[in-house]
């Protein structure tokens, strides 16, 4: 992350998707650089996890936008000191969840043998 070292303090929105390098390692450098960033697009950055997530709290008092989609190492307790601060976080839930949701809202009977 070494634009985040060198430019990192004026940056204010970034998108990191889909890319397999990205890790807690890399979004906790980018937190402790990039105080004013705002907008934040994880997208598909499958090694990301709280442990990343807890650092941008703690660093970034300035975002407003979080994108977490497909960072299925993400757990909601982690997300929750920025959803307290106002930031809209952009997450999808894991698919046996989902899977949960649609099946109370609709009353469906239990699927059987379904894979995703």
């Amino acid at each position: 992350m070494y634009l985040a070292r060198r430019r990192g303090s004026g940056l204010r929105s970034l998108s990191l998707a889909v890319n397999a390098n990205v890790g807690d390692t890399a979004v906790q450098e980018l937190a402790r650089n990039c105080p004013r960033l705002e907008h934040l697009d994880l997208t598909g950055c499958l090694r990301v996890g709280s442990d990343g997530i807890r650092t941008l709290a703690e660093y970034c008092p300035a975002l407003r936008s979080l994108r977490v989609r497909h960072c299925h190492h993400v757990a909601e307790p982690s997300l929750s000191r920025l959803r307290k601060r106002g930031v809209d976080i952009d997450v999808e839930p894991p698919p046996h969840q989902a899977l949960v949701l649609l099946q109370d809202m609709a009353g469906f009977a239990p699927f059987v043998n379904l894979q995703v």
